[in-house]
């Protein structure tokens, strides 16, 4: 959608949320993900019905991973936040 000044309010909420973000305004779910990203490099492990399904689809196990390192490294240079 664009508004009358011809600004893409989807652009423009992004940036707001950019912003305040950017100022440690950051929901707590975010910042629960954030971390098991950066402790194991996946956010959850598939359980129940969707590990079965991995499993019938022939996908392996998620587990953590050696590159976890790597990903900090990266997110780090990113500026992500280390907490």
């Amino acid at each position: 959608m664009v508004c009358p000044k011809k600004i893409h309010i989807s652009a423009l909420i992004l940036e707001l949320r950019n912003l305040d973000s950017k100022q440690g305004n950051v929901p707590e779910v975010f910042k629960r993900e954030a971390k098991a990203l950066k402790a194991d490099g996946f956010i959850s492990v598939p359980k129940g019905r969707m590990a079965v399904l991995r499993k019938d689809l022939g996908l392996r196990e998620i587990i953590k991973s050696d590159s976890v390192s790597e990903l900090n490294e990266i997110l780090e240079k990113e500026g992500f936040p280390s907490d």
